[in-house]
């Protein structure tokens, strides 16, 4: 979704500048670091489909620039801002509250307090929030916004965090919305062997035009409030093995017509095994998808997600991940109606400096048919996602994706990768089922 970018760019250059004028009289100790990446590549049609059109070369540059200044009194000021330039195919998987396409994005911008007795730091501004994951990320909310973020820790290894978000611009991956406002709750238990933590997040939308994305489809200045909570938990059963669990369950509610709700749910396990410097993984995940029930909000349908930056990926090319640069997901971008198996090999090293990452995984829809009164643009008839909207499998759809990623690291500071995915369709709409594969070369530069 889009509004108007010019005022909130300038709202966040502002926000940028009025870091550091204020400190210059002060004593402070200032960080600077950043990081270059320029990615070549190409794919095919990442819509399944060969009758459209699509550009299938890419190349991106983008550069990430970081500072922080440390003040008296535990104050902190933070920022940072991004460079992109995009040729071809495009895609971005640092966008959701940033708009998809800019070219200059402020990602941070915010100042943080941490006090000098109890253990509790409070930060305020445009920041990167999210929910807790131990597997591929969080579905439900994952995102750069501005907002309010409270942490605070015991001796005991108990922690805590509240925070309160109102993002100052959508993207097209967010539900259409006038305003929005986003609430969090996370507690956090950390044992000697084990990591349990629950949590809570809601959502309120004003709507901004009459949508049909996801669950926010509503008339215009109709409003939509979703409840939703989870648990991320890891339990090592020896120093070398691991098992990980999420769990989330959301429901939404609207003032306008009620068929136009959704409530949804998610699980995803991993279980880890080191061997030397090697991890081998064995994975899984089921979320739920639209049913023949949804009219009236009888059945559970596809999870409501608020905002997915980079989300859940189990692999490189369907998902949205926070391993892609400079494409969009080809599946989903959330793994909302999908569900699969699969492994991984991380770290296998065939040099001293190379190093190589294996993923194979076969990935199916949860959704049954077009639930009745249900917008066409939450089950569609194709199965397959097009750029702004959800991709939607059904249960007679199937993928399997293999991966191969190669990491060679120059020296500390300089490092390329060469990336490789392919997946192997089924769609039982035979207009979409063709292969289609990404190819990126990249190198990065950090400093």
């Amino acid at each position: 979704m889009r509004v108007i970018s010019v005022n909130n760019k300038m709202f966040s250059l502002i926000l940028v500048s009025a870091l550091f004028f204020p400190v210059v009289a002060l004593p402070y100790d200032f960080k600077f670091s950043g990081r270059a990446d320029y990615t070549l590549g190409g794919n095919n049609d990442l819509d399944f489909n060969k009758s459209t059109e699509e550009s299938s070369y890419f190349r991106t540059f983008r550069v990430k620039l970081d500072e922080e200044v440390s003040l008296p009194h535990g104050f902190d000021l933070a920022a940072e801002v991004q460079i992109n330039y995009n040729e071809g195919e495009k895609g971005n998987p640092y966008s959701s509250f940033n708009t998809n396409d800019d070219n200059f994005k402020v990602r941070k911008a915010y100042w943080k307090w941490k006090s000098q007795g109890l253990n509790v730091e409070i930060a305020g501004g445009f920041q990167s929030l999210k929910l807790p994951s131990v597997t591929f990320g969080n579905p439900l909310f994952e995102g750069h916004t501005n907002a309010l973020n409270i942490n605070a820790a015991s001796p005991d290894k108990l922690y805590g965090q509240f925070f309160l978000a109102y993002p100052l611009q959508n993207d097209t991956r967010m539900p259409k919305a006038r305003s929005a406002l986003i609430a969090g709750a996370i507690m956090g238990i950390i044992g000697e062997n084990f990591d349990l933590i629950p949590y809570f997040a809601s959502a309120y939308l004003k709507h901004q035009t009459d949508s049909v994305f996801d669950w926010a489809s509503a008339p215009n200045d109709d409003y939509s409030y979703m409840l939703g909570g989870g648990l991320a938990s890891k339990y090592k059963f020896a120093d070398n093995f691991a098992a990980m669990l999420d769990l989330i369950i959301a429901d939404t509610n609207n003032t306008g017509p009620h068929h136009y709700e959704n409530k949804g749910y998610f699980s995803a396990i991993l279980l880890e095994h080191q061997i030397y410097s090697s991890i081998i993984g064995l994975f899984g995940w089921y979320s739920s998808g639209n049913s023949m029930k949804l009219q009236n909000h009888n059945d559970y349908g596809l999870l409501p997600t608020v905002g997915a930056e980079t989300s859940f990926a189990p692999t490189r090319l369907a998902f949205k991940g926070d391993a892609a640069n400079g494409r969009d997901s080809a599946l989903s971008d959330t793994g909302a109606g999908t569900a699969g198996f699969g492994l991984h090999l991380k770290e296998i090293y065939s040099f001293e400096n190379l190093r190589h990452v294996v993923r194979l995984a076969y990935i199916t829809g949860t959704s049954v048919r077009q639930g009745e009164g249900t917008p066409a643009a939450v089950i569609t008839q194709s199965p397959a996602k097009k750029r702004g909207e959800p991709g939607i499998m059904t249960n007679k759809d199937h993928a399997v994706e293999f991966d191969l990623d190669s990491i060679f690291d120059i020296t500390d500071y300089l490092k390329a990768a060469l990336n490789f995915a392919y997946i192997f369709s089924g769609f039982s709409d035979k207009e979409y089922d063709t292969d289609i594969y990404d190819i990126e070369f990249s190198l990065s530069y950090i400093f």
